[in-house]
């Protein structure tokens, strides 16, 4: 048997989730930050949440996946009013009148993933089994003392605002992954785009590509990396960390010693490499998902555009050059695409931190025109 057919799974998984990514883009047209966060916390086993006005396609997002991956998710939307037994299932009332108290328990016990509308919004007593839902994956009956082990893998959550209260930053603190969505209807384009592919493409129609299996084998694979990843976390990871408590972003030891550190290990292995290179470009992606309001992300991104100084550019024009790609603008794509290339990575040989993110564009830029070369000789 050997290692080949372990192997051989891991990159059929890794094949099929980033499928699920593709198909998602499609859907979700200029949602490509929030699709790669929801894919991360698959693997890494996080939970995510999207912070952002409504219409946004937060709810999208999360249906969208759970259709992809063949599982049924649980969703709900909490008001103030909400209670324990809407969300959790009522006590048993037949049985109550036999003097016994137990609960009937909703779907949310046998759920693989989870979406919670407007989480914030969770009354006290809802708090609590929120709290050890996301952290235990456990919910304990206030009533009976019983504790339900769930089959919860990933919660997806989703809210108008950050939480100013103190009771909500526990809950806010298990959310591994935290992405500020904007609406994308400034950007005619993008509507445009988004507009063909609701009517005109098929976008509602999702089959599935993927499967849990998929994801825990990858989740596995990520957690095998974690003795070489160690090293390329303090060297790429804990600086920017450092920078945001500089700026006086409070990054939690939760946070940056088991979530963070668990989102890279999910990055390497949807990437396929444990190189200084895609750590690097791990490292500027992942520390961005600790922000806990928009003002600290701006703050952050400002942070490392000035620590990135002229690479902070080229960062830019490789964000450019996917947006047209996005767009199917691929004559205009190509050649930003290629000024990446071009760049001269040797101006960083003094600063090996910058140079092997340097090289990470790069490298995507290569997929990039990879993808348009192939997508264009099929369309000959």
């Amino acid at each position: 048997m050997g290692t080949e057919p372990t192997q051989n799974k891991v990159e059929d998984a890794r094949k099929n989730l980033l499928m699920v990514g593709e198909v998602l883009n499609g859907i979700l047209v200029g949602r490509e930050e929030e699709v790669e966060a929801a894919l991360l916390a698959l693997v890494a086993k996080e939970h995510m949440v999207m912070i952002g006005p409504p219409g946004t396609g937060k709810t999208m997002l999360a249906t969208a996946m759970a259709k992809l991956l063949g599982v049924r998710a649980y969703t709900t939307l909490l008001t103030r009013y909400t209670t324990l037994d809407e969300v959790v299932g009522p006590i048993d009332i037949v049985a109550l009148r036999s003097g016994e108290v137990k609960r009937r328990w909703s779907y949310l016990v046998d759920s693989w993933l989870v979406f919670i509308d407007e989480i914030f919004k969770a009354s006290p007593a809802l708090l609590n089994a929120l709290l050890s839902l996301l952290n235990e994956r456990v919910l304990y009956d206030p009533f009976t003392g019983t504790a339900v082990q769930t089959k919860l893998w990933t919660a997806i959550a989703a809210s108008n605002e950050a939480p100013q209260d103190d009771e909500l930053q526990a809950l806010y603190d298990r959310f591994a992954v935290k992405v500020f969505v904007q609406p994308i209807s400034k950007n005619i384009e993008l509507v445009a785009k988004a507009l063909e592919a609701k009517w005109l493409n098929g976008a509602g129609e999702v089959e599935q590509v993927a499967s849990p299996e998929d994801v825990a084998v990858l989740h596995e694979y990520a957690l095998s990396l974690a003795p070489v990843a160690v090293k390329l976390y303090r060297r790429h990871v804990m600086p920017l960390a450092q920078l945001a408590d500089a700026k006086g972003i409070f990054v939690s030891d939760r946070t940056i010693i088991e979530k963070l550190f668990k989102l890279f290990l999910a990055y390497l292995a949807l990437r396929g490499a444990a190189d200084e290179a895609t750590a690097a470009q791990a490292a500027v992606k992942l520390i961005k998902y600790a922000a806990r309001t928009p003002e600290e992300l701006a703050e952050l991104n400002s942070a490392i555009s000035d620590m990135l100084g002229e690479v902070a550019e080229l960062q830019k024009k490789l964000a450019e050059a996917k947006h047209l790609y996005q767009l199917g603008q691929y004559k205009y794509a190509m050649p930003k695409f290629k000024e990446v290339l071009i760049y001269d990575v040797e101006k960083m040989a003094d600063k090996p931190w910058l140079r092997e993110y340097v090289k990470s564009l790069m490298e995507e830029a290569q997929l990039y025109i990879q993808k348009m070369s192939n997508l264009l000789n099929k369309a000959k």
